[in-house]
């Protein structure tokens, strides 16, 4: 039996960003909403949002707030408007997403005052992204303070901790520990939700541009970093000299990393093929060009559950991944535990369309038995019962004792 309540999801960012975060929580507020809840975002102001707003038919609100509870980023902007909006509204269940963001670190002050009990939603942090901060101390010492301090004050509060992950992975969630020894009956996985009827929908026809056909296109999506290290892609691709296939880069903004790809492939003795670059694309296109592509291609050396590659398995495009968070789990491509092995698995499906065909198949069979919006609905629906259910006899509770006074 659903519960109908009403619903406060904070998020750092939201849509029209077109990170992993934005993109969860528009899926999991679609969902919500769809089952009758009254659903209500509050998120912080980014440069993304002066753009046309996607996603569900949901109440949003922007904060000008930013920084989080770390010495050298501390938390700024309007943030008494941001917590007194949080305390005086009449929510019934609270959704809070993502550690170490503005959003979730401004409500630790009054936290312990609110009468609604709350959900937190940990979006994962691997073991490798910890391993970089080795690399920048400051951040270290941040990191110590949140795994000793707020981690453990967040998770007592919160009425249920949820990961989003189909299985419990500790190599994709550093917090999961904490929670387990803290609140072990409150901790649940959640994998994130692929809406099938969605994505369906969208057309296989983006015009990546191209002046001559190719045998195979290549595509990578994500935020020009050192990070995301499209410029391994770049590397093999010239290492295989590959004939005919073209590579296309999708992200947010163009920046000098993006321009220092095109500059590699054109520096390229007689290169085959075509490289383009795609930036600022709606969500819509996007998917568009996802679906369009031959073949998807993901290189970056931190993640959790990246998005875009459960996209391309819905769509039955194959992947090839660098071992990163929970892609050695995943049906409907091949892994790479090192350049080599990225170098063999791009030979591998560029020559081979019917093993392209084979794997992508075996992609979307993946997302319909794990990641879809039925799946996902009858998880998610009983956590939010339960603490709506708890809130409600909570506040009733509260009545009778005020009745007795």
């Amino acid at each position: 039996m659903v519960v109908i309540v009403k619903i406060l999801i904070t998020t750092p960012h939201y849509l029209p960003s077109l990170d992993g975060v934005s993109i969860a929580v528009a899926a999991q507020a679609r969902l919500l909403t769809t089952l009758g809840h009254e659903v209500t975002i509050f998120t912080a102001v980014t440069p993304e949002a002066q753009g046309e707003r996607e996603g569900p038919e949901a109440l949003l609100r922007r904060f000008d707030i930013a920084g989080c509870n770390h010495p050298w980023v501390p938390l700024r902007g309007d943030l008494e408007n941001y917590r007194r909006s949080v305390l005086s509204s009449n929510f019934e269940v609270i959704i809070v997403h993502a550690w170490a963001c503005a959003t979730t670190d401004a409500l630790l002050e009054v936290w312990p005052i609110l009468a609604t009990r709350l959900i937190f939603c940990s979006h994962g942090s691997v073991i490798t992204s910890i391993k970089l901060l080795w690399k920048s101390p400051h951040m270290w010492i941040g990191w110590l303070r949140y795994h000793r301090s707020v981690f453990p004050f967040v998770l007592k509060r919160s009425a249920a901790a949820v990961f989003l992950a189909d299985l419990d992975d500790r190599e994709r969630f550093w917090d999961v520990d904490v929670a387990k020894k803290m609140c072990p009956e409150r901790v649940t996985f959640i994998p994130n939700c692929i809406d099938l009827g969605v994505m369906d929908e969208i057309p296989r026809d983006f015009d990546f541009g191209l002046e001559s056909s190719s045998s195979c296109v290549i595509l990578c999506v994500g935020r020009f970093t050192k990070e995301k290290n499209q410029q391994a892609l770049m590397r093999a691709v010239r290492e295989l000299d590959l004939v005919g296939v073209s590579v296309i880069f999708v992200g947010p903004q163009q920046n000098e990393y993006a321009d220092g790809l095109l500059s590699e492939w054109r520096s390229t003795p007689r290169p085959s093929g075509e490289c383009k670059i795609f930036s600022a694309l709606s969500r819509r296109d996007t998917l568009r060009a996802i679906k369009t592509a031959d073949l998807l291609v993901s290189t970056s050396k931190t993640e959790c559950q990246p998005l875009v590659i459960l996209e391309a398995m819905a769509f039955g495009v194959p992947f090839v991944s660098t071992n990163v968070g929970c892609v050695d789990e995943l049906r409907g491509g091949l892994v790479a535990s090192s350049f080599a092995d990225l170098v063999d698995g791009l030979a591998k499906l560029v020559s081979d369309r019917t093993l392209r065909h084979h794997m992508g198949s075996a992609g979307r069979a993946h997302i319909e038995s794990t990641f879809t919006t039925a799946v996902v609905e009858q998880q998610l629906s009983a956590v939010v019962d339960r603490v709506g259910l708890e809130n409600e006899q909570a506040r009733a509770t509260a009545k009778c004792q005020q009745a007795h006074q």
